[in-house]
């Protein structure tokens, strides 16, 4: 009679619980929204998820708290949400690394389209190539020559193992047939720094990061990784007028709730995003940092988006012998 009882009881709260969940979204949000981000701050997944959450405050109503959870390649941070009440109040800004997270630390037991729900992409991140000036490399062949002639003593850096900016540079290496040895930091400016006073040989970043750098000759362009160049550095060619043909790369960011989060919240939140993405200030910073806005927003785009990118970057990653 007891397990009955339980087995009623269970009954009951499973449909309580789906009746409440329109009721939740309906009212959704009635307090702050922490906003948990897999990485480091004064990073670009960092920076659209500020820029965007001060505009979404607006149409909500309610503030996103930012909150960085750098470490583990994003996988503290995806935990932590995915272990949140799946009510909207607790969501996940991450980057690239977020299709590579199972491919990267399968001991953490983390599988990103079963753990998390997707909201929507953000932003895309071009990235540029960029050489310290103490190497005698002017261009993408004579980089590819050096790698050639001196395996393994180029170093690049990143914001850590699955990164964008990690991802980029293994597919010019799985491209090209050189080895560079990849140096992963905890955020995108310790990586700089160490580029900037030549601990490290080459990284892969955002234009606007790179462009004070460039116009002082402390590094040196090479290339950007996406299919046409960048119009905040005409001058550089892509990787792929350079000889490395189909070579395409660029970071990217998405928000993301926990499994189970109401339909109409997601509705929600995409919104506000839309919302933000409209606004002409928040366009402006956009190009400033040389972002681009997402064709298409949702969880159906992201959901397809991601698929694709965890295809792509597993077999990138298995070629390489790091």
């Amino acid at each position: 009679m007891k397990l009955k009882s339980l087995a009623r009881l269970g009954a009951v709260a499973a449909v309580f619980a789906t009746l409440a969940a329109p009721v939740i979204a309906a009212d959704y949000p009635t307090r702050p929204i922490n906003v948990l981000v897999g990485s480091g701050a004064g990073g670009i997944n960092d920076l659209i998820a500020r820029i965007l959450g001060e505009h979404m405050t607006k149409t909500l109503g309610q503030p996103l708290v930012i909150e960085n959870q750098p470490g583990g390649g994003s996988t503290i941070a995806i935990s932590q949400v995915a272990k949140a009440a799946p009510d909207g109040y607790t969501l996940l800004v991450n980057g690239s690394v977020h299709s590579v997270v199972g491919e990267l630390y399968p001991k953490a037991g983390i599988d990103v389209e079963k753990d998390l729900q997707s909201v929507s992409l953000l932003a895309g991140v071009p990235l540029i190539l960029t050489v310290v000036k103490t190497l005698p490399i002017t261009d993408l062949n004579s980089l590819l020559a050096y790698a050639k002639e001196h395996p393994n003593q180029l170093t690049f850096g990143s914001n850590g193992r699955g990164s964008g900016a990690h991802l980029a540079a293994e597919l010019v290496k799985s491209m090209a047939g050189v080895q560079f040895k990849h140096i992963p930091y905890r955020t995108t400016p310790q990586a700089l720094n160490d580029l900037l006073t030549g601990r490290i040989s080459i990284m892969l970043g955002t234009v606007t990061m790179f462009a004070p750098h460039i116009q002082s000759g402390e590094v040196r362009p090479i290339a950007v990784s996406t299919s046409e160049r960048s119009t905040l550095v005409p001058d550089v060619p892509t990787f792929n007028e350079l000889g490395l043909k189909g070579y395409e790369a660029s970071s990217w960011t998405a928000l993301y709730a926990p499994k189970g989060t109401p339909a109409a919240v997601i509705d929600r939140l995409n919104v506000a995003i839309k919302a933000a993405l409209e606004d002409e200030e928040v366009k402006k910073r956009f190009v400033q940092l040389g972002l681009i806005a997402p064709p298409e927003l949702g969880p159906k785009y992201l959901n397809t988006y991601l698929n694709k990118d965890i295809s792509r970057w597993a077999a990138v990653l298995r070629a390489s012998p790091e």
